[in-house]
């Protein structure tokens, strides 16, 4: 297969998967075409082809000069199975959050080496959202778009593409957004371990990074699929 292609194809698989899963919302700006470049590590081409194929697929729009728009709006009773559905999926769900428990925490700090923390697209929002945020009904997907980042800049589009994927099969669009009833105290852990996660990131600490997002990953498991 075409080196050209490969790489085209695995930018516009993870640009799609981030869009279709709700972590690039309706309306918001899909970084600059130089950025997406650095990003991914690949040529203007590449990005461009990749941009034409989620534009013929109605995700986004395109104008000269100008950043992508995400147009893609999913529906979250569309997008996923209804509640009861979902709760009789209970243990691959569970299952699925396990996993994201056991490899993420490891894949993350791995890939962290590869970045300049503060210079991500999402740091800035991050470090906001875990001191101001208001929305709880949002609130995954501040932390994941960062995490992302992050995935991205290790410049293998495999692990962001993984990823994504996990977060669609544990339906953390539908689970977050339907968890109004989510405790107080439980929603105050989630924000402070992001932030342990930050500081230990821009301390360059790898063995504090793993533990903070083992932590962060073990406590955000949906209390109603954990086993007792």
């Amino acid at each position: 297969m075409d080196e050209k292609r490969t790489r085209s194809s695995s930018i516009h698989e993870n640009l799609r998967e981030q869009i279709i899963s709700g972590l690039r919302e309706y309306g918001s700006r899909l970084p600059s075409a130089p950025q997406l470049c650095k990003s991914y590590g690949v040529g203007m081409r590449a990005v461009r082809t990749a941009l034409k194929a989620l534009k013929e697929e109605g995700l986004i729009e395109t104008g000269e000069r100008r950043r992508a728009v995400v147009v893609y709006r999913d529906s979250l009773m569309e997008q996923s199975a209804d509640v009861q559905s979902i709760l009789q999926r209970k243990s691959s769900v569970l299952a699925v959050y396990q996993t994201m428990e056991l490899i993420m925490p490891d894949i993350l700090t791995f890939c962290a080496q590869f970045s300049g923390i503060i210079e991500l697209e999402h740091y800035d929002s991050t470090m906001k959202w875990t001191m101001y945020h208001r929305d709880s009904l949002r609130r995954w997907r501040v932390p994941s778009a960062f995490f992302h980042d992050i995935l991205v800049s290790s410049g293998n589009p495999l692990l962001a593409s993984l990823y994504t994927t996990l977060e669609m099969y544990g339906e953390a669009p539908f689970l977050t957004a339907c968890q109004r009833s989510m405790q107080l105290n439980q929603y105050k852990f989630e924000r402070q371990s992001v932030s342990y996660i930050l500081d230990a990131l821009k301390a360059g600490k790898p063995q504090d990074v793993r533990d903070s997002l083992t932590s962060h990953y073990r406590y955000t498991t949906p209390v109603w699929c954990r086993k007792h």
